[in-house]
C-alpha cells in the first residue's frame, strides 16, 4: 500500500514522465530518493542505444557519476512510473537499491516477479533483493502511456500485439 510519501515522490516521477512525453519519448519517469531527498532522476533521452535508454538506467548513471551523488545506492528508494524491465531490475540490484516503487505493471517486460525466484539468482544477488511494491499512481502512469501509444505518429512505431501497448490502448 502506497504511503503519502510514496505518492509524493511518485508525483516527481510522473512529472519527469510528462517531460519525456512532451519530447516525444515513451513517458516513463524515475527518481532516486535517499534520506527524503531526490538524488537523481531519469527519462529516455534519445542519446544512447534505444535498448539501454531507460529512465532507471539514466537515473542510476546520474546518481553514480555526479560529484555529489552516492558511490553506492544502498538505502536508496527508486520511484518509477512503469515496472522495471529485466535490464533495469538487474542494474538496480547490482547497485544495491533498498526499495523499488513502481506505478503501472508491465505485462510485456516487467520483471518484479523474477525477484520472487531468489533461489535461482546468482549467489552474489540472492542477499541484495530489494523490496518491490507496485501500483502507486498506476492510473496516472497508464494515462500518460495511453496518450503516447494512441498518438498516430508514436503509435505506428509500436506493435499492437505487444501486451503493454495493447493494454494501454484498449
Amino acid at each position: 500500500m502506497a504511503t503519502q510519501e510514496d505518492n509524493m515522490f511518485m508525483e516527481y516521477a510522473l512529472k519527469h514522465a510528462r517531460t519525456a512525453l512532451e519530447n516525444g519519448f515513451i513517458p516513463v519517469g524515475c527518481v532516486l530518493i535517499e534520506k527524503g531527498r531526490i538524488v537523481s532522476h531519469g527519462i529516455k533521452t534519445g542519446q544512447y542505444h534505444k535498448r539501454f535508454d531507460h529512465a532507471e538506467l539514466n537515473a542510476i548513471n546520474q546518481a553514480l557519476w555526479s560529484r555529489e551523488g552516492p558511490r553506492t545506492l544502498s538505502g536508496v528508494t527508486v520511484y518509477v512510473t512503469l515496472e522495471p524491465c529485466m535490464v533495469c531490475m538487474s542494474m538496480l540490484m547490482a547497485c544495491r537499491v533498498e526499495r523499488i516503487v513502481y506505478g503501472l505493471p508491465d505485462k510485456y517486460a516487467g520483471s518484479a516477479l523474477f525477484l520472487n525466484k531468489a533461489s535461482s539468482l546468482p549467489k552474489m544477488y540472492q542477499h541484495v533483493k530489494p523490496r518491490v511494491e507496485g501500483g502507486c499512481k498506476s492510473k496516472e502512469s497508464l494515462k500518460l502511456l495511453r496518450t503516447f501509444f494512441c498518438d498516430t505518429e508514436n503509435g505506428q512505431k509500436w506493435d499492437r500485439k505487444n501486451p503493454l501497448v495493447a493494454y494501454c490502448i484498449k
